[in-house]
């Protein structure tokens, strides 16, 4: 790992260079590093199990050759292209061109039924769908048959692995490699091509096509610009005590469809110059990260969760001697880490004993996840609990949520490091204004707002005040550290009696621990919260063998009497927390009979509207027949306590 010291010297632009870099198309910085380093590693990607390099100077060539090839198929300034080729190069490769056609990028997810893909590229109406292999174009095909009859959603389909649909009959059906052929072959004739195509993009091209996560109900189109992606994502790492630089490494994690991750890669790529690692596959993303061990990470919120959970769980199995080794490094550690959690300095005895305690048994409870060399790490898309924060920052993971919205580019600002409480005191990254209005919504304005909503002007509208606002939706409150988020309004129950109370602080406090995967609480008036709860699977199936709890299935693991008790008692530990913050507790619960599936968001955000309406009938049964009480005033806390204790906010 290089020192501060040394990233600054080599790596990151200062404030100054930064707006500069935002002036300007985000694919001309791309061609200045290309041209002044083509030997420097720019991206490694894994293919048949080997890591292989691309340098900065392959990939301009790819860019270059991509890039006038679809021209050739008729791409203009402000055509769509719909991208769904996974955490791929030809991905990456494929945005930069169509960059340099002033062309807008539409991540689409793998996974996305054929009716939401119908919707999005009717929206949209492609000119190029770009699929990496025969199951993305299957989806398009299923996609079209949903929609209208007839209609075709894509004027021309390229494919980078033609293996599958050889003998497709479509005609727009054409080979990546032959639209690069094509590209190699006009640029033998016009060798300045490419060159004058970049020199007519500027930073306000619409860049991206981003699908905004529909949480809130309707998922919208939001066009953003290179400008966008640059003062947002850029002025964020920038904003680093010492920022990324060349001799960090990346590993793409989140799927390059949500605008975070393209956004974050790029620019951490093409500006800053960190190498990006790309996994085989979206299913290997995990193993990457141990086979790299990243010095930046940025991912989702569940990923922390997820690991936190599977250490837990771990530790909680392993030997006497294992659990006691863990129990004196964590304490050891926190002694270190809570003082700079109130904005001071540990004691030179505290930074000594978490030396140690990271040197002889932390130290390899990181390398389990590849995250021992992390000196950057950021988590947003979703809400995150802030005891999953603490507990990564005691682990030696130094963690901060950022906070953003699709409007503004996935980021607008960080969390105070100093600051990992419920919301957060949120300093704004540079160059960008946070302020609260009149009725708690947090505003937004600088160079990260975004261009409007994809034709609906009125949406954009309400958006975007005459002053340049950006509306977020989110309610805010003004704390000790800066201004802290409390939930998104339409989050905000309404508990008879009591002040509206925001449901993320209470599905935090469920889902902190291994075995509640997700939760959602409701109220809608009554005198009492209820919540849903999602059972993590694998870990209460681990529990539920060493238990000798028999089940078959995950409908009779959620039905089973014995792990009902066993999240009882996970409901009365959130209510102990609850009760510190002074909120009321949850009082009545129901197990889903189900994994969650289209009720989540890509970025494993809850879509509420789709789970009420999915699980109506169990949410009316709750509140009409609350048998399942868990922890109300008087017994808060008191239930048994035979099963693993929960590590985190507090040390058991």
């Amino acid at each position: 790992m290089t020192t501060p010291a040394a990233h600054r010297e080599v790596a990151s632009p200062g404030a100054a260079a930064l707006a500069a870099e935002a002036a300007r198309a985000l694919v001309q910085t791309f061609r200045e590093r290309a041209g002044r380093e083509p030997g420097a590693t720019a991206i490694r990607y894994k293919r048949h199990g080997i890591w292989r390099a691309l340098s900065w100077g392959e990939y301009r060539d790819e860019v270059a050759t991509t890039a006038v090839g679809l021209r050739s198929l008729g791409l203009a300034a402000g055509d769509r292209v719909a991208l769904m080729a996974g955490q791929s190069l030809d991905w990456f490769v494929a945005e930069v061109a169509a960059q340099s056609l002033r062309a807008v990028v539409q991540g689409l997810y793998q996974g996305a039924s054929p009716g939401e893909l119908a919707g999005q590229l009717a929206a949209s109406e492609p000119a190029v769908f770009l699929a990496h292999g025969q199951e993305q174009v299957d989806a398009l095909l299923e996609a079209e048959a949903e929609a209208e009859a007839g209609r075709a959603l894509a004027d021309h389909v390229v494919v980078a692995d033609v293996q599958g649909v050889l003998r497709y009959e479509d005609r727009r059906i054409t080979s990546l490699e032959d639209v690069r052929s094509q590209g190699r072959a006009a640029l033998g004739e016009d060798p300045g091509a490419w060159d004058r195509l970049v020199e007519a993009t500027g930073p306000d091209d619409v860049v991206r096509l981003a699908s905004t996560s529909g949480t809130g109900g309707t998922s919208r189109g939001a066009l953003l610009t290179s400008r966008n992606l640059v003062a947002s994502w850029g002025a964020a790492f920038s904003a680093m005590p010492a920022p990324p630089g060349p001799k960090d490494v990346a590993v793409v994690q989140r799927p390059l469809a949500y605008v975070g991750e393209a956004a974050s890669s790029l620019v951490l790529s093409i500006v800053f110059g960190v190498v990006a690692h790309l996994p085989e596959d979206e299913e290997l993303a995990a193993e990457a990260l141990v086979e790299v061990s990243p010095t930046v990470l940025v991912d989702f919120p569940r990923t922390f969760e997820v690991q936190a959970s599977r250490a837990l769980i771990d530790l909680e199995t392993g030997s006497r001697l294992k659990r006691s080794a863990y129990r004196a490094a964590t304490s050891l550690a926190r002694r270190a880490v809570e003082p700079t959690w109130r904005g001071e300095r540990p004691s030179a005895l505290a930074r000594a004993g978490r030396w140690f305690a990271h040197q002889l048994v932390l130290r390899q409870l990181l390398n389990t996840f590849g995250y021992r060399r992390l000196r950057i790490a950021l988590t947003g898309g979703a809400p995150v609990s802030p005891d999953v924060v603490r507990l990564w920052q005691v682990w030696g993971v130094p963690l901060r949520e950022l906070y953003g919205l699709t409007e503004h580019g996935g980021v607008a600002a960080l969390q105070v490091a100093a600051a990992p409480e419920p919301g957060g005191g949120l300093e704004p990254v540079p160059g960008t204004e946070l302020r609260l209005a009149g009725d708690a919504e947090i505003l937004l304005r600088g160079p990260g707002v975004f261009r409007g909503y994809w034709q609906d002007e009125q949406a954009t509208a309400r958006a975007v005040d005459a002053e340049g606002w950006l509306h977020t939706g989110d309610v805010g409150r003004q704390g000790a550290a800066g201004i802290e988020v409390v939930d998104r309004r339409t989050n905000l129950l309404a508990v008879a009696g009591a002040e509206q109370v925001p449901a993320s602080v209470v599905e935090h406090a469920l889902t902190f621990g291994p075995y509640v995967r997700d939760a959602m609480v409701v109220a809608h008036g009554r005198p009492h919260v209820g919540a849903l709860v999602e059972i993590d699977y694998d870990n209460v199936a681990d529990w539920a063998r060493r238990e000798h709890v028999l089940y078959t299935s995950f409908t009779s693991l959620a039905t089973n009497p014995r792990v009902s008790e066993l999240v009882g008692r996970v409901v009365e530990e959130a209510n102990l927390r609850l009760a510190e913050a002074g909120l009321p507790p949850v009082r009545v619960f129901r197990l889903l009979p189900r994994e969650l599936d289209e009720e989540v968001a890509p970025t494993h955000a809850l879509r509420r509207d789709r789970v009420e309406a999915a699980f109506g009938e169990l949410i009316d049964d709750m509140f009409r027949n609350p048998t399942d009480m868990a922890g109300g005033p008087g017994t808060v806390g008191t239930g048994r306590r035979d099963a693993p204790a929960q590590e985190g906010g507090r040390a058991t």
